[in-house]
């Protein structure tokens, strides 16, 4: 679905006033959450604190946007919530909860820990979670 022309402006005005960067589109915004969640689920290959940035880089930013007071004023605004719905519930079916981490006050997705990653993030979690916790990544081939 194309927005219309009024909520793309009120959705650029909140984008810049939380990145102060140059402005996406809810569609380009939904594209990168998705593409971000895709390539992670099981092609994953960098370090645990590496993944913490890039998912931090994803995903913060729409943490503020779905719930912007402008935006929620639009109908067309459930619309984008749906969407974003729809894949962070993809990205929690391929993650799991890390026990260590349930307590934290932090953002939901930030404890989430991938099933299948590369060698270098499936070996920092099973060799600091594995044994106390039972946290185990599938090691793959990327």
């Amino acid at each position: 679905m194309d927005y219309s022309i009024k909520y793309i402006e009120a959705y650029t005005n909140a984008f810049v006033r939380y990145q102060n960067k140059v402005a996406k589109t809810p569609n380009e915004t939904i594209c990168f959450w998705k593409d971000f969640v895709k390539d992670a689920i099981g092609f994953y290959e960098y370090s645990p604190p590496e993944f913490h940035n890039d998912i931090d880089v994803s995903r913060s930013i729409i943490d503020k946007l779905l719930v912007d007071y402008e935006l929620l004023k639009s109908s067309e605004h459930k619309l984008f919530i749906e969407k974003i719905n729809i894949i962070d519930d993809y990205f929690r079916e391929n993650t799991f909860e890390n026990p260590a981490w349930s307590n934290l006050d932090s953002e939901w997705y930030h404890k989430r820990v991938l099933k299948k990653a590369g060698e270098s993030y499936a070996t920092f979690f099973n060799n600091h979670f594995e044994k106390d916790y039972g946290v185990k990544v599938e090691i793959i081939e990327v």
